[in-house]
């Protein structure tokens, strides 16, 4: 039963990597098409700051961290002010996984 929520977990947090190239893209998009100097240089950073946030979501996705619903509950917070809220959905749905994993 707990190798099932493990599975789980890092499905949630893999799926909320890979989500986050829907708002990166869209920044993308923004920053190539705007014209203006200052608006360009913020929908840049704001595409670094989604790639970054999937890179480390992506790449501790099998960590023992996860595995403490606290940090996952952490990291939904996180993605639920910092980036778009459709990230923040599978983290909150892997936090009630790591929450069964640990009763």
């Amino acid at each position: 039963m707990k190798q099932e929520y493990n599975k789980k977990i890092v499905f949630w947090l893999r799926l909320a990597g890979w989500l986050c190239l829907l708002p990166a893209s869209a920044w993308l998009y923004l920053f190539q098409t705007s014209q203006e100097e200052t608006g360009s240089y913020l929908f840049l950073v704001l595409l670094i700051f989604i790639v970054l946030f999937a890179l480390f979501v992506l790449v501790t996705a099998k960590s023992k961290r996860w595995l403490n619903p606290s940090k996952v509950l952490i990291l939904a917070i996180f993605a639920l002010i910092f980036v778009p809220v459709v990230i923040s959905i599978p983290i909150f749905l892997a936090y009630g996984n790591a929450k069964k994993l640990n009763q």
